[in-house]
């Protein structure tokens, strides 16, 4: 087991009132590995308590999609020692909401990512997977965004792009999957193979992966 330190905060949202059942995520700063933190939601004061591991993390509170609340990070936090007043504040976002089909229906397990669409930066979308009712709903400032719809490998459901998607006021978005196909191969080196290479496909037309 290793060493930990109470890490404690609080929180809120603008107006100061108390946030309940908001997760919080420890997030190495460098290698992005969550760490394992059991039973750091806030309570229904707002605070968090959770044993972290000595290291630096980028810290994401996640306020369920309900709060229309956008969720918030402090990047950088070093744990050398028990830590208090980790305080968040969060802000008020729109709700971006949809339910995703396929050829047979709703499809559950979809991962969506929201990107700005003019610097294509990823946003924080806690919660952004579709339940068995193929709906998803996701909280976001006011902009514009580019969504992927990422389907479960092995379902034969090809992911697809929701482009310059506009968002001035809650929003509906709906998204039809098409059929996919398998494409698979083999990546070598030196005539070994190499393990862990990530392989993007990008549209020659849209240049979007």
């Amino acid at each position: 087991l290793l060493l930990g330190m109470f890490v404690s905060g609080t929180v809120t949202d603008s107006f100061g009132t108390p946030l309940v059942s908001v997760n919080l995520d420890f997030v190495d700063s460098v290698t992005g590995v969550k760490a394992l933190t059991p039973g750091d939601n806030t309570v229904l004061n707002g605070t968090f308590t959770a044993m972290v591991p000595l290291g630096t993390y980028d810290v994401i509170a996640k306020p369920l999609a309900a709060t229309r609340l956008l969720a918030g990070i402090l990047p950088g936090i070093v744990v050398a020692g028990d830590l208090v007043g980790l305080n968040f504040s969060l802000s008020p976002g729109l709700l971006l909401s949809g339910v995703v089909t396929g050829p047979t229906g709703a499809v559950e397990g979809v991962d969506l990512d929201v990107s700005d669409a003019l610097t294509g930066a990823d946003l924080l979308t806690p919660f952004d997977v579709t339940d068995v009712a193929g709906q998803f709903q996701v909280v976001v400032p006011a902009g514009l965004y580019n969504v992927a719809f990422s389907p479960q490998a092995g379902e034969l459901i090809a992911p697809q792009w929701a482009t310059g998607v506009s968002v001035t006021a809650d929003r509906t978005l709906n998204m039809t999957l098409p059929v996919g196909v398998v494409f698979s191969g083999t990546v070598t080196g030196g005539g070994l193979p190499v393990p862990g290479t990530d392989i993007d496909l990008k549209d020659p037309l849209t240049g979007l992966n």
